[in-house]
């Protein structure tokens, strides 16, 4: 047998008022508007909510209900009559009807428990003190002005039924808080300071509820985001924003919430939960507990650092609003941990597949060395050594110059020569690898053009200035360093280079063991440890290659290259993704090699050199490239013979 609320409900009140003749328009959201009120014949007042088959006039009159509230307000009719015409529609048998209400409502009132009555009638209180208030919505301008001290929108008013109303002569701000779509409580918060002594928040009946708790009842297509406050201006800061929020309104409910969180766990498991708690002691033990249990329920989740100088988020998003605005909105917190998850272990594994097989590679300028690198260096870590002398900035440097003519940005962190040193090098090399070419009729040593007066008229000079500015220089940025300089003010230069620029350089750092530490407790082992490492991390988070150049122990000078002969090797070894080493050919091919035969091989024109590579992590282990050094002119030049 129906009941009158089902026998309500078999009837549309927006087709009943089309049939009346009403002219109704569609207002979205499955709201449609009726003009004018038919109650008080003002414009714009009076909707209709088809889902809820409900209509509300937010006009002088504050009438509104359901398809019995209509006829009786509307068209006049008594309650009984009403009733019988509600009745005659649905084609109902009234007596049937009232002898089956009456045996239920006996029933009803002999069973139900006084607990249960007294939250019944608290929840009906309840009801009726937010929706007479808010219709009445007499402090209208107050409740703005409010709010904007807050940074929310005046469009809030509506979304949350929001509302001003007295408590014994004083204003509080009240919230309503929703559970399945029914008001179940409040919280009212002064708008303005009095000299009595009451309480700053108030809530309806002395249990604090949890503000959108509806959201683990909805059923979401696909994982989506959902922050978890502590209070309830902290949520519709970030719903503002366009995100999802929960508030707990006291860490006392974070038990509720989990409780809530399990009776609905299907749902629940859909989200990803950023903890954006308070920063005082209650809400950092609430973060942690809240943490721990979804963690237990194998629930994704993180937290929003906040910081520590704001004790919420809305105080946080009042005082830096862009800052907190942009982290609170960015997707890249969610990813973040979203991506940590085993479950994606495959889908980033073939991102990245497809990562390393688009991404350019940048050439070296070394036919043979790229050959054996799979056409170039990519993202990564490399660590270049060499003996002094033997040209391993020289070397370093020339890989840096051909990149940037390939039109790819390459910065450069020299830390011990000045950036007018650098220049002179690759003027030099210019005049020697563009002879020829371009007009240029010599070669220019470097000790020439820093010595020589005239050199501004010397047209090999001018034509090589020329092809560096058009073709080098305005891909590439020398940034002279001091002894100050360490890891973590490369990572910021980089950081800002990456955001305002949107590129991805190739990094070359001059040299690795004077880079200053960021440790000064630190031993020098450990600090070229911390260096490598942080350089490596670097590379990995900017998908950047990274090109150090290393020193070579002292009693290695007269030794083939190996692992050993880097200062430090330990951290050097295993941290390189591609250690490269440059040693004179002589070393390679010849034994008990004397002090004078390394300075002889020196001598030579070209100098023999060869380029050996100890580890490679994504290729080929082990090769040799056979090169020729040309010291005046600080060039090097593969090895056709």
């Amino acid at each position: 047998m129906e009941d009158l609320n089902q026998i309500k409900n078999k009837i549309k009140l927006l087709d009943y008022i089309k049939s009346k003749g009403l002219k109704v328009k569609n207002i979205g959201n499955n709201s449609f508007r009726v003009n004018p009120c038919p109650v008080c014949g003002h414009k714009n007042h009076f909707t209709i909510n088809d889902n809820e088959n409900y209509y509300q006039s937010f006009s002088d009159c504050c009438k509104g209900g359901d398809i019995l509230n209509y006829m009786q307000e509307i068209e006049g009719l008594s309650f009984k009559e009403a009733k019988e015409e509600l009745f005659k529609i649905t084609n109902t048998p009234i007596e049937t009807l009232n002898k089956e209400k009456i045996n239920n409502k006996i029933n009803f009132i002999k069973q139900e428990p006084k607990k249960d009555i007294q939250r019944r009638e608290d929840t009906e209180k309840i009801k009726n003190f937010v929706t007479t208030n808010y219709n009445k919505m007499e402090y209208k301008k107050e409740l703005i002005d409010y709010l904007e001290t807050r940074n929310i929108n005046k469009e809030a008013i509506e979304k949350y039924h929001l509302f001003i109303a007295l408590d014994n002569n004083i204003k509080r701000l009240y919230i309503p808080i929703f559970k399945n779509k029914e008001a179940i409580g409040y919280i009212g918060r002064l708008i303005e300071d009095t000299a009595q002594k009451v309480p700053r928040y108030k809530n309806s009946t002395g249990t604090i509820e949890i503000f959108n708790i509806d959201y683990l009842k909805e059923k979401i297509l696909q994982e989506e985001k959902i922050y978890i406050c502590e209070g309830v201006f902290d949520a519709i800061s970030i719903e503002e924003q366009g995100g999802k929020a929960i508030s707990l309104n006291s860490t006392s409910n974070t038990k509720k919430l989990i409780e809530e969180i399990k009776d609905n766990l299907e749902t629940a498991r859909n989200y990803f939960y950023i903890i954006a708690t308070d920063t005082d002691d209650s809400g950092k033990k609430a973060k942690k507990e809240l943490q721990e249990e979804l963690t237990k329920l194998d629930i994704k989740n993180t937290y929003l650092k906040i910081p520590e100088e704001y004790k919420d988020i809305n105080e946080w998003y009042c005082n830096v609003q862009k800052e907190c605005k942009e982290i609170v909105s960015d997707d890249a917190i969610y990813n973040k941990y979203k991506e940590k998850y085993t479950t994606n272990y495959l889908q980033d594994y073939l991102r990245d597949i497809e990562r390393f097989a688009t991404y350019p590679t940048k050439k070296t300028g070394f036919n043979n060395l790229d050959d054996e690198l799979d056409g170039g260096i990519r993202s990564g870590l490399y660590i270049i050594g060499a003996v002094p002398s033997l040209g391993k900035t020289t070397f370093t440097l020339q890989i840096a110059d051909n990149i940037a003519e390939q039109g790819q940005k390459v910065i450069i962190f020299s830390l011990e020569q000045s950036k007018f040193e650098l220049i002179t090098k690759s003027i030099s090399r210019l005049t020697y690898s563009l002879k020829g070419k371009n007009g240029i009729i010599e070669a220019i040593g470097h000790n020439r053009i820093i010595k020589d007066k005239e050199i501004f008229y010397n047209k090999s000079f001018i034509q090589a200035l020329v092809y560096y500015h058009d073709n080098i220089a305005k891909n590439q940025i020398i940034e002279e360093g001091n002894f100050n300089t360490n890891v973590d003010n490369i990572r910021d230069y980089i950081k800002d280079y990456i955001a305002v620029t949107n590129e991805r350089p190739t990094i070359i750092i001059d040299y690795l063991q004077i880079i200053s530490p960021s440790n000064t407790n630190l031993s020098d082992k450990q600090q070229i440890e911390h260096n490598v490492t942080t350089l490596k991390q670097i590379s990995r988070d900017y998908n950047i290659p990274i090109l150090v150049i290393s020193s070579f122990n002292r009693m290695n000078y007269n030794q083939s290259a190996s692992f050993e002969a880097f200062k430090e090797s330990g951290g050097i070894e295993y941290t390189a993704d591609i250690l490269l080493t440059l040693q004179l050919k002589i070393l390679s091919i010849q034994k008990n090699i004397t002090n004078d035969d390394v300075r002889n091989a020196k001598k030579e024109t070209p100098r023999k050199v060869e380029v050996i590579c100890l580890k490679n992590r994504n290729g080929k282990s082990s090769f040799n490239i056979d090169l020729n050094f040309y010291p005046a002119f600080n060039i090097f030049k593969d090895n056709i013979e």
